[in-house]
């Protein structure tokens, strides 16, 4: 008896391919959420209102000690007891960078000192208490303030 592979009984060819398939589309469901959840404009509205403690921490440091400190570390605990995170689903803390003499950095222009927070590959969301941000305006098209903060597009 002649048996033809179209005769043959069990489990359909495409049975084999379920497994490839259902592993591309969570690859492709985990690279949607993966930039989905990256921070963006959206974002700093609470990054802004998370940083709040640290800049009035800041400025009563700059009261007693006449300078700001070298790294938000110094201001624990006795200006503030913990640094807050940003409030983004990433893990990206506040970086704080304070000008050194009398050289303008890129971050800190002519301000004592900035905070910021990277929303890479979104740019970085800066502050400087002096709200001057004229020299990053023209560095990258896209730039914009948002409040008393600048969402630059240099990462």
């Amino acid at each position: 008896m002649n048996v033809s592979n179209n005769s043959r009984r069990g489990f359909p060819h495409w049975i084999w391919q379920l497994p490839l398939v259902v592993l591309v589309g969570l690859f492709f469901a985990m690279l949607y959420l993966h930039f989905r959840w990256l921070p963006d404009e959206s974002d700093a509205p609470q990054v802004i209102r998370n940083a709040r403690p640290i800049i009035s921490a800041l400025d009563r440091y700059h009261r007693e000690n006449r300078t700001y400190p070298s790294t938000l570390d110094e201001l624990k605990p006795k200006y503030t007891e913990v640094i807050p995170h940003p409030g983004i689903l990433v893990d990206r803390p506040f970086q704080y960078a304070r000008r050194e003499g009398t050289s303008d950095s890129l971050w800190t222009g002519t301000a004592p000192y900035a905070l910021m927070v990277n929303f890479a590959p979104n740019g970085t969301l800066l502050f400087r208490p002096t709200r001057d941000y004229a020299d990053l305006s023209g560095m990258k098209p896209g730039g914009k303030p948002i409040g008393e903060w600048y969402l630059s597009y240099i990462d």
